[in-house]
């Protein structure tokens, strides 16, 4: 395909758009209002990474988030996947003291 395409918002709907339409698309942008939150890969090898992204999660306390943040940082890295990296790299430049729920 030819086609440059903008995904317009990074929430979970939007980010599995722009993994699809990435796959067949010439270029695939996307656009956040203004900054982004924790960034988790869509996809682990050839499966959905829905299991970073669940609800549970969000049931933890708040002061537990840069701890939490650390802890997955580390598993991701183990991972030696650049996608993987970029995403610990991006989120290491979120300021929220509370980390993956920056």
């Amino acid at each position: 395909m030819e086609k440059n395409v903008l995904v317009v918002g990074g929430g979970e709907s939007g980010s599995d758009i722009a993994l699809e339409i990435s796959r067949v698309a010439k270029n695939c942008w996307v656009s956040l209002r203004n900054s982004t939150g924790w960034v988790v890969p869509r996809q682990r090898g050839k499966c959905a990474n829905d299991i970073a992204t669940n609800r549970g999660i969000y049931g933890l306390p708040r002061e537990y988030g840069h701890t939490l943040s650390q802890i997955i940082s580390r598993q991701w890295l183990s991972y030696n996947d650049p996608v993987d990296e970029t995403a610990v790299n991006l989120n290491k430049k979120v300021k929220s003291k509370n980390g993956v729920w920056g």
